[in-house]
C-alpha cells in the first residue's frame, strides 16, 4: 500500500494523550488484557521471523534493535540496509485488515515507525522507506499486507513537541489526569483504563467521565 497524505503544517491530534501521560509517568497499568492469546501470537511471531533473519547476513539486516530518538525509545523490528527500509511487524485479524487496506494505519502507528526511522538515521545508518507489514493471525502469508511510506522529519518534529508538552508538564508535577483524554471504544483495550475510577491518578474511567 501507498502512504496516505498528511498535512505536514497540521498540528498532530493524539486521541490518546492521556494514556502517553501514564506511560511517561511510569503509572502502574490497572487493566489487565482478559483475552491474552492475539499479544501471544504476535510476539511468537516477532520471534520466530527473529530466528529466521539472524540466520541471514548480518551486516546486512539489523533485528529487534534497541534505539532511542530524543528520550522516546523503541525497538525497530528489521531493517534492511540493502533495501534501506525499516520494517515494524504488526499481527492483525482479516477483520482489521480490511479495514487497514481501506483507511490506512492507524496514526500512533505510522509516527512510531518515522521515528524509528529517525533514530536509524541518528545512529548513522540511511533509511529511504518505512514499513508496516501487517500480518494476519487468521489467515496466511499470503493476506500479508505492507503500508510503506518515506522518512517525514517534519512529522517526527511535530510529534517530538507534542511529547515534550505532556512530558514536561509531568515533571512539573502535573498528573496524567491534568491531561485531556478522548473516549472511545477502543478505551477497553487501555492498561489504564478503569471504569470505577475516581482517582485519576490511579486510572482512566473511558465513557464514564
Amino acid at each position: 500500500g501507498a502512504a496516505l497524505p498528511v498535512k505536514h503544517g497540521a498540528p498532530l491530534r493524539l486521541r490518546i494523550e492521556r494514556q502517553l501521560a501514564y506511560k511517561i509517568a511510569g503509572t502502574t497499568p490497572v487493566h489487565i488484557d482478559e483475552n491474552p492469546m492475539p499479544a501471544i501470537i504476535g510476539t511468537g511471531f516477532h520471534l520466530h521471523v527473529q530466528h529466521m533473519i539472524e540466520r541471514l547476513d548480518p551486516r546486512r539486516y539489523l533485528v529487534e534493535t534497541k534505539v532511542e530518538y530524543k528520550g522516546i525509545p523503541g525497538t525497530v523490528d528489521l531493517y534492511d540496509r540493502r533495501r534501506r527500509t525499516v520494517i515494524d511487524w504488526k499481527s492483525t485479524s482479516k477483520a482489521k485488515l480490511r479495514r487497514l487496506r481501506t483507511h490506512g494505519p492507524p496514526m500512533r502507528a505510522q509516527v512510531q515507525i518515522q521515528i524509528y526511522g529517525a533514530a536509524l538515521k541518528a545512529l548513522g545508518e540511511d533509511p529511504a522507506r518505512l514499513a508496516l507489514a501487517y500480518v494476519p493471525r487468521d489467515g496466511s502469508l499470503e493476506d500479508l499486507w505492507v503500508w510503506s511510506t518515506t522518512p517525514d522529519q517534519a512529522l517526527v518534529d511535530r510529534w517530538i513537541f507534542r511529547f515534550e508538552s505532556i512530558a514536561d508538564p509531568l515533571a512539573a508535577g502535573s498528573g496524567p489526569g491534568d491531561h485531556p483524554a478522548l473516549p472511545g471504544p477502543l478505551c477497553s483495550y487501555c492498561p489504564f483504563f478503569l471504569p470505577t475510577s475516581t482517582d485519576l491518578s490511579r486510572g482512566c474511567p473511558g465513557p464514564n467521565l
